[in-house]
């Protein structure tokens, strides 16, 4: 989902999240029982970031707030995906 806004996706990161919710993965970082403080964001983000991790493979667009919206966004699409049952 991440990926898929990082990408301006936003369409079919809810459809990914609709169908993870219906088979029963995760959508949401508390289903993954990650609490995302400002330092674990920061890490998260630097870490997606450095130089050779895959994300280089998404190309040079990336930034850190780039990377960090769509962290939030995506847990928020979640969320959102959740309270609809």
């Amino acid at each position: 989902m991440v990926q898929l806004l990082c990408e301006g996706n936003k369409a079919e990161a809810r459809r990914v999240a609709e169908f993870n919710k219906h088979v029963g993965l995760p959508v949401t970082l508390s289903q993954l029982h990650v609490t995302l403080t400002e330092p674990k964001l920061e890490l998260l983000v630097s870490k997606t970031l450095e130089q050779g991790s895959i994300s280089w493979n998404l190309g040079p667009h990336l930034t850190p707030e780039l990377v960090r919206e769509a962290v939030l966004q995506a847990d928020k699409l979640g969320a959102a995906c959740l309270q609809a049952e």
